[in-house]
């Protein structure tokens, strides 16, 4: 078992999680759908919501799957596959 500490020049998640909020984000106001209406949808309050897109705080993994494919965005691909220098 690899006991070495996680480099954070390879998991740099926070960066890829506001650059995926900030394309749905977009992605939201090109379909014309308003965050209350998303945020009906997803099951959670409007002002929660808010704070996702705003990156204030990180939604539930299942949440921000079900964001991404309630406007058409499919983050599944990338999942696949190990980060670069990563080990599998």
């Amino acid at each position: 078992m690899n006991t070495a500490p996680i480099s954070t020049a390879t998991c740099n998640w926070k960066a890829s999680y506001v650059a995926l909020a900030a394309l749905l984000t977009r992605r939201r106001a090109a379909l014309r759908i308003s965050q209350e209406v998303l945020a009906d949808q997803l099951g959670v309050g409007r002002c929660t919501f808010q704070r996702w897109e705003s990156g204030e705080i990180d939604p539930p993994a299942m949440r921000l799957f079900q964001w991404a494919s309630l406007v058409g965005v499919n983050i599944a691909p990338d999942m696949a596959q190990p980060a670069s220098g990563r080990a599998a």
